[in-house]
């Protein structure tokens, strides 16, 4: 994520952080320099699940698993998945 987050502009992180953390956190970095806020960023999405909106799939459902470590995902037609996402 990090290297998105550094080649994006600031409103971009902005509303990275708004989707993925909070307005309140987001207003918090808003006012950053760049590379201050893209570091910062970068903290308060850790662990999220917040992905950018070009890696992010549609028509997936969340389905909660039995198996807290293994979290499954079904498409809408019921097949199972894994999404995967680099960084």
């Amino acid at each position: 994520m990090d290297s998105y987050l550094r080649r994006v502009t600031k409103a971009h992180i902005v509303e990275a952080v708004t989707e993925g953390v909070s307005e309140e956190d987001a207003r918090r970095i808003a006012d950053m320099k760049k590379q201050d806020m893209a570091q910062a960023a970068e903290q308060l999405l850790a662990g999220t699940g917040w992905l950018p909106v070009t890696l992010r799939t549609s028509q997936q459902r969340v389905v909660q698993s039995s198996d807290a470590e293994a979290p499954e995902a079904q498409a809408e037609d019921g097949e199972d998945f894994y999404a995967v996402a680099a960084e």
